[in-house]
């Protein structure tokens, strides 16, 4: 058996061959002969092979020199075990140290180590075979080579370097181990930054938790503490002060300013400052309510009828999102003098009426109830009762007999019969009748008797009788109760104007008044009158109507007014809504946002925004205040559709001799195409709060008299008989903003001008076909071919050598048809026969 045994490697031989380095099978390289390695071929390629050692040579672990194979190094020893025989290895060391720096700081950016002998000797090159093997840190230097006794890196960079360096010749071998740290340059301490986060303003809610965090704040080097204290504000403990995160508990409303320093390793401070607004918690006011007890109903007023006890008023239908702490009730009529009433209950939620009187002759009692929520906020509401006398009955008739036979009365209670001894001749007669009510009306009559007397205040309790004579007189006393007299009541309200963008109008008919009190108040629209505007909370059944959903115009209601007796009265109300500058010069903007998401904090933010770029804008004021009139949902896209308007302010002057703070004045309202045109180069705005469309609400062109502008489009409507400047509406990009031009007199012009050139393009079509009809039947002029020269010369020769003949004159066969351009040449074909006969001769 056969036993490799491998001392100082970590890596076998057969694990070394494997790795060799890869090398060109053409040149060779970078196989160095020198160092007895030969490139050898490898299976798989023809151009790739690997650097091997010459034979009768090894080497003894990857990266090491090809040493002979007979030579035996004290690291490497290979030995034949047969029948478990024992490998003995014997080791030869060299005994070396590496001299150089183990620690450098950039920007030092090389460094040289060394191997030395313990006597201080380097050892020589040829002599020895050297190796360093990087163990940790690659790429943090750069050295030349790797096989020499001293090592020089460059190109340093911050980290460790770890060394493995082995120096070997044919019997000795040794090695040991370099470690360098290369440290970073000193740079100068850099003070830190300290950051609050979120950044301020901060903004919550009081009883809310709020947290402030300096983690984020930023050094060079390390934070080592955190100091925070409060500036401004409502006291707040802080538990905690050396801490990168402030944690605020049960904050009171108010604004606050807290600041924060961090010091770094060496001593460097740094700090910075948050704003908090802390925002009061949403509590909304209470409603109050009051009703019968046993009843559901919130109507304002009730009505009990005689005989009763007691009447017990609730006010614990009353609402608070926090809960109601208090009650008041008050008496608010004018009435006591003449109506008493026994309470009962004034700071509880029911309150006890005792001895009611009835008051239908002068108007109903009426009450406050005051409610307070754990805030303090108040809220009142209104009843009125009317006490209605115990059911009429007529008066009761009581007959009487004289017991005597000189008269016989017959009356109400008349004070029963009267004997009158003449010569007195006159008589008082006192009537006294009862009722469930009051007596308004007295008559005596007289019915019988031996003449007829003369009544004096027949229409009073008393009445005086005359001129009586003996015998027996019969009179009757009729009386009348208040049950059946009722004045009907009087409607009142004014007529009212309000200004867009006022979204809501009060329509108020207090003033109305009824000799007992009114029960019904009735609001009833006309026909006209636009359904956006809407009654709010029931109101048209009050006295007070408030409508909303207001449109320009003059709108009508018709006012009825009914009281106990159903007597009632109507009076006619106009509502007039007109365009205030504020709602003219409104600007209106669409965002790609949710309505449910759209809340106040993002409101406020948004017009924060605005305020900031119009008053950096505009020169001449010194604040701008932006107020939203409205907030809805576009049905077909689901936008944001909002409307705002702004006011500019200036401050006024000081007087020189009083040093006044300056005033604000009351303000202009900025105008709208201002407005969108410095918004609409907020790109950063536009884009943070996804603003798709910003433009005046309403459209401003004058449509030059013609038509109206549509407040949607933004373009003109002309009206009929009228049309845009279609050179204008093409510059303008196809958007209609006039109706300049008549349509009637555009469809004749253009009529006309098509007119014209149909008639000019006919004249000409007429005159090119004349001419073509001309040339067609035009006769037909004839040539005749010309012969060239040379037929001529020797034609004529030859004419001359046979001698003179008579010859016919040539005739042409039509001398009409030939063009003077023909003549021109015949004759010149003449004259060059007769100058070449005579050079000939």
């Amino acid at each position: 058996m056969i036993v490799l045994l491998v001392y100082g490697a970590e890596k076998s031989l057969a694990d070394d061959l494997v790795e060799n380095p890869l090398c060109d099978l053409n040149t060779g390289s970078p196989c160095s002969a020198e160092d007895h390695e030969e490139c050898r071929f490898q299976n798989g390629s023809n151009e790739i092979g690997v650097c091997m050692c010459k034979s009768g040579f090894a080497r003894e672990f990857q990266g090491a020199p090809c040493l002979p194979e007979n030579v035996i190094p004290t690291t490497f020893i290979l030995s034949k075990v047969v029948n478990n025989t024992s490998v003995e290895a014997m080791k030869n060391s060299l005994n070396f140290t590496v001299e150089g720096p183990s620690i450098v700081r950039l920007p030092t950016n090389s460094v040289n180590a060394s191997i030395v002998f313990s006597t201080g000797i380097i050892p020589h090159e040829d002599s020895y075979s050297f190796l360093w093997e990087l163990l940790q840190g690659t790429g943090l230097a750069v050295a030349p080579s790797y096989k020499r006794p001293v090592l020089e890196l460059s190109q340093l960079r911050p980290g460790k370097l770890l060394f493995h360096v082995t120096m070997s010749n044919a019997t000795h071998s040794g090695s040991q181990q370099y470690g360098l740290l290369v440290e970073p340059p000193i740079t100068p301490n850099k003070p830190p930054k300290a950051v609050i986060r979120p950044e301020s303003p901060v903004r919550g809610v009081e009883g809310t938790r709020l947290t402030l965090d300096a983690e984020g704040s930023i050094d060079d080097g390390k934070i080592i503490s955190y100091k925070w204290t409060q500036d401004e504000g409502p006291s707040v403990p802080i538990q905690a002060m050396n801490t990168p995160i402030l944690t605020l508990d049960n904050m009171v409303a108010g604004n606050y300013m807290f600041s924060v320093v961090v010091t770094d390793n060496e001593g460097l401070t740094a700090s910075t400052s948050a704003r908090v607004v802390i925002e009061a918690e949403r509590d909304d006011p209470p409603k109050a309510h009051i009703n019968e007890c046993g009843s559901k109903e919130h109507s304002g007023s009730i009505t009990v009828r005689l005989p009763l006890s007691e009447l017990s008023l609730c006010g614990n239908g009353s609402t608070d999102d926090k809960g109601i702490v208090s009650y008041n009730w008050f008496r608010v009529d004018k009435l006591s003098e003449k109506l008493s009433v026994d309470t009962a209950g004034s700071t509880t939620n029911v309150l006890t009426l005792r001895n009611i009187q009835a008051n239908e002759r002068f108007g109903p009692y009426e009450f406050q109830l005051d409610v307070k929520d754990t805030k303090g906020q108040k809220d009142s509401a209104h009843i009125s009762v009317f006490v209605n006398k115990p059911q009429n009955l007529p008066p009761e008739l009581r007959f009487f007999q004289s017991l005597r036979k000189y008269f016989f009365f017959k009356v109400a209670d008349a004070g029963g019969n009267h004997t009158v001894i003449l010569p007195e001749s006159a008589i008082v007669l006192v009537g006294n009748a009862k009722d469930d009510g009051s007596i308004v009306g007295y008559e005596w009559r007289q019915i019988d008797g031996p003449s007829k007397s003369v009544l004096l205040n027949a229409d009073k309790a008393k009445a005086t009788a005359s001129a009586l004579e003996e015998g027996v007189y019969h009179f009757v006393l009729t009386v009348v109760d208040d049950g059946g007299k009722n004045e009907p009541p009087t409607a009142r309200a004014h007529n009212v104007t309000v200004q867009l963008p006022t979204s809501i109008a009060i329509l108020n008919a207090t003033s109305s008044s009824d000799d007992a009190g009114i029960v019904v108040f009735h609001w009833q629209q006309l026909d006209d009158v636009p359904a956006s505007m809407i009654p709010l909370d029931g109101s048209e059944n009050r006295a007070v109507m408030f409508v909303t959903g207001l449109v320009e115009g003059s709108h009508f209601y018709n006012l009825t007014v009914i009281d106990q007796q159903k007597a009632s009265n109507s009076i006619l109300v106009t509502l007039t809504v007109t365009r205030g500058v504020e709602e003219v010069e409104s600007v209106e903007i669409l965002m790609k946002k949710n309505i449910g998401e759209w809340t106040y904090r993002q409101s406020r933010k948004l017009k924060d925004r605005i305020e900031a770029s119009l008053a950096g804008s505009i020169e001449e004021c010194d604040s701008v205040v932006v107020q939203f009139t409205r907030f809805e949902t576009l049905a077909h896209d689901g936008r944001l559709w909002a409307v705002f308007y702004a006011k500019s302010f200036s401050r006024q002057g000081q007087s020189n001799s009083e040093k006044q703070p300056h005033v604000l004045d009351s303000g202009l309202v900025v105008n709208a195409d201002r407005i969108v045109s410095i918004l609409r180069d907020e790109k950063s705005m536009l884009s943070d709060f996804q603003i798709s469309i910003i433009q005046p609400l309403y459209c401003k062109l004058d449509c030059s008299g013609h038509g109206k502008c549509d407040d949607v489009t933004k373009q003109c409507e002309c009206d009929d008989f009228w049309m845009g400047n279609i050179f204008a509406y093409l510059s303008s990009g196809f958007v209609k903003e006039d109706c300049a031009w008549s349509s009637i007199y555009f469809f004749m012009i253009s009529i006309s001008l098509v007119v014209i050139c149909a008639f000019f393009l006919m004249t000409k079509r007429r005159s090119i076909w004349h001419r073509v009809n001309k040339r067609r039947f035009r006769r037909r002029k004839r040539y005749v071919a010309l012969r060239s020269q040379v037929d001529d010369v020797e034609k004529e020769t030859y004419r001359l050598r046979n001698g003179p003949r008579l010859e016919p004159t040539p005739t042409l066969d039509s001398s009409e048809s030939l063009g003077s351009e023909s003549d021109d040449l015949i004759h010149v074909s003449k004259n060059i026969l007769s100058q070449q006969q005579r050079e000939n001769l």
